[in-house]
């Protein structure tokens, strides 16, 4: 995941909690890519939720495990060389954190996917 992400940074968040947005550009081979598929290939669901959960890593600069994902809804597709900008907003739990995230196409500024992940740690 390191290397197809190009950028990350830290957002303001006033009283929210952790807000951070991330670009990620997964070049054609990318192995995620292989058999997803031949004559088509896009990118994983699995690789674009690892993407937010790398994220979230960044943010907090520490490894977090993942609990689940809910609420996921999955509206396009992204090919290869198609950077996307991960948007995450992080809010701590008890022991989880949780996070509201968004996937766009950079370019386009299309919604890809949006949902909920919840880390441990």
């Amino acid at each position: 995941m390191e290397r197809a992400c190009q950028c990350w940074r830290s957002l303001p968040d006033g009283d929210a909690g952790l807000k951070g947005e991330g670009v990620f550009l997964f070049i054609a081979g990318f192995i995620g890519f292989n058999g997803h598929f031949p004559r088509q290939p896009i990118l994983p669901a699995v690789a674009q939720l690892a993407a937010v959960r790398y994220l979230a890593v960044q943010l907090l600069d520490r490894d977090v495990g993942l609990h689940g994902f809910h609420g996921v809804k999955f509206r396009d597709m992204v090919v290869p060389d198609e950077e996307i900008l991960i948007n995450i907003l992080l809010t701590e739990d008890t022991s989880l954190w949780q996070g509201r995230f968004t996937i766009v196409k950079k370019e386009k500024k299309s919604r890809v996917a949006d949902g909920y992940a919840v880390f441990t740690g």
